[in-house]
């Protein structure tokens, strides 16, 4: 058992055994009905068999269950592709996916949530990169946000894929940017790495995916890069509709956990200095989004930053306003004057893939097909 699962004192987890080439695909759910049956949709258009759906419903209280009964009833293809309906607690969707780890028998996991699509050559083309991939090794895919918007839905740029010569200080640079991630549906694990990695976080209100796939690159798993394996990743006009908190207190004292545990880590392997620059615009960035909701947290995450910078300054520029929101009046007039010496690091902004569609398509179909060919090899 590995430091993971004895810190979270899980009494049960993955089984070593399971069955070869079936690939596991974990769906947790809370009242999605629609979007879930598209998504389901997406699944059994897949070019790759044998598949295994795990369905796991977080106690939703509409007819998500009838509606899993209903579509598994026209889908389920005994041997071949095949489904299972789990039920729990509302504990998240941390919870749900270990709990799909869990009950899982395949050799290969594919994560989806419950609104999100994959193309129909997705897991097929990611099974086929890993014959070329060696041990702790995770295949991404090229992926885009879509969302409705009307009678029409929105496709977007794709989204740019990370440098696979240095994963983890991309990741950590501009994962809290806001305009780049790795969607976890667009990943393909293998059961013996998760077997290793041990399980999701539940106690974490955001940034999960974040944690996991650091986890896995701080232990060192490699990333390795399946260009025509599409994801899509839907978005919400209204951010209400959407999971996402991201400006709530907890969610930002999950974002601080999960810095300050790959602090921590690369500190205790010995190769903190590596990371320092990395980390440090990390925690900036946590202190700009945190400063109109969590002052304590800002403040924290600007001594870490500022710490934590190879030169001893803030490694990102701040504006005079929200340093002097931070810290207060009393301080403004010296740090102001630090920060205008400080050189900026150069950070992109909001992604410009997400201001304007670059297609307007009819139907859920036309968008997970947008851009898989199954001819091409």
């Amino acid at each position: 058992m590995n430091d993971y699962l004895q810190r979270t004192c899980y009494k049960r987890w993955m089984n070593q055994e399971y069955q070869p080439q079936l690939v596991s695909v974990i769906i947790p759910t809370y009242n999605r009905g629609t979007a879930l049956v598209e998504s389901l949709d997406s699944v059994i258009k897949q070019t790759y068999r044998p598949i295994e759906v795990l369905i796991v419903d977080d106690a939703s209280t509409d007819n998500t269950e009838q509606v899993i009964e209903d579509w598994s009833h026209n889908h389920n293809e005994p041997g071949n592709f095949e489904i299972c309906y789990l039920h729990q607690e509302n504990k998240g969707a941390c919870a749900a996916r270990n709990l799909g780890l869990i009950e899982s028998h395949g050799e290969f996991i594919q994560f989806l949530d419950s609104d999100d699509l994959v193309a129909p050559s997705k897991i097929r083309r990611q099974v086929e990169k890993f014959v070329h991939c060696g041990d702790k090794t995770v295949v991404y895919g090229s992926w885009r946000f879509f969302q409705t918007t009307g009678d029409k839905i929105e496709v977007y740029d794709v989204e740019c894929p990370i440098q696979e010569e240095h994963p983890l200080k991309k990741w950590l640079i501009e994962k809290d940017t806001e305009n780049w991630f790795v969607a976890s549906h667009s990943f393909l694990w293998r059961r013996t790495d998760l077997i290793e990695l041990g399980p999701w976080d539940e106690s974490l209100y955001a940034d999960q995916d974040g944690d996991y796939a650091m986890r896995f690159m701080m232990r060192g798993g490699k990333l390795v890069f399946c260009p025509s394996a599409w994801a899509y990743y839907r978005l919400y006009p209204n951010t209400a509709d959407s999971i996402r908190a991201d400006n709530h207190i907890k969610a930002l004292g999950s974002r601080y956990r999960v810095i300050n545990r790959v602090e921590d880590e690369l500190t205790t392997k010995g190769i903190l200095d590596k990371y320092r620059l990395a980390l440090s615009i990390r925690y900036a960035e946590l202190a700009r989004r945190s400063a109109l909701y969590y002052k304590d947290l800002a403040k924290l995450c600007l001594i870490k930053s500022r710490s934590l910078s190879p030169t001893g300054k803030f490694s990102v520029k701040f504006n005079y306003w929200f340093i002097s929101r931070i810290i207060g009046i009393t301080n403004k007039q010296r740090l102001g004057y630090l920060i205008r010496r400080t050189t900026a690091i150069p950070i992109r902004g909001i992604s410009k893939t997400r201001d304007v569609p670059i297609a307007l398509v009819e139907s859920i179909e036309k968008v997970r097909t947008f851009d898989d060919s199954s001819k091409a090899n």
